[in-house]
């Protein structure tokens, strides 16, 4: 995929005003794409518009993003490299590097979601429950009605599964804590993944819905303060 990555990340893609760094934009794609968490914890960051985000590795410099709430820009830095991006362009910055390489779990995979970043009406569906939040996945990017979007994940309360009373649960890869039992992978599989899931909804220009403006109108503002 980085292949992939490096032909699509050009201005064009990240449409106006102009960035001045696209190189660098480049080569730290590839580096939040190999660490999921570090992706995942920078976009919470964002949600929760907080000012600062740091990043410091055992080996190399130190990577700072600072968001500007006034200006509506992320500026990132490292070492002697810099470079900013309007909220629009670092929103399509991120979907195209979750795209490209976050996992996209298998069907029946089990899961553990992050009880704080959920909504009330999920969190009303648990209760008290002692065992976490445990969803069984169904389907993956799936495209909205508008087909402009996918949900990534759509899933069911465990050990429930798809019932008539059983309320489907839309997620995104922020909500999810961590892998509980992965479900089936083979040659099929992940030919699947790469080829559907990820190539041919890049050729359609879609992306997850979390990462689009409608994302930060649905509660999201609400709901990641609260966490």
């Amino acid at each position: 995929m980085i292949d992939l990555w490096k032909q699509t990340l050009t201005q064009q893609y990240l449409e106006e005003p102009e960035v001045n760094n696209l190189d660098f934009l480049v080569l730290l794609g590839t580096t939040l794409g190999k660490q999921p968490i570090l992706l995942k914890n920078l976009y919470k960051a964002y949600l929760k518009k907080e000012n600062n985000f740091g990043y410091k590795p055992m080996i190399g410099a130190a990577l700072d993003i600072s968001f500007d709430q006034n200006e509506h820009q992320v500026s990132f830095s490292r070492a002697q490299e810099s470079v900013k991006l309007t909220f629009s362009q670092f929103q399509k910055y991120i979907g195209l590097i979750d795209l490209l390489f976050t996992d996209v779990y298998p069907i029946g995979t089990v899961a553990e979601l992050d009880e704080t970043l959920l909504p009330p009406y999920i969190q009303e569906m648990y209760g008290s429950s002692e065992e976490g939040f445990l969803v069984s996945i169904h389907g993956r990017r799936v495209l909205t009605k508008e087909e402009d979007e996918y949900i990534d994940y759509i899933a069911t309360i465990w050990p429930f599964g798809l019932l008539d009373d059983v309320e489907l649960i839309y997620l995104n890869n922020v909500m999810i804590k961590r892998v509980v039992s992965l479900g089936m992978v083979n040659d099929t599989e992940k030919t699947f993944v790469e080829e559907v899931l990820r190539k041919q909804l890049l050729m359609k220009d879609v992306y997850s819905y979390l990462y689009t403006d409608s994302a930060m109108t649905m509660n999201w503002e609400v709901e990641m303060n609260e966490g």
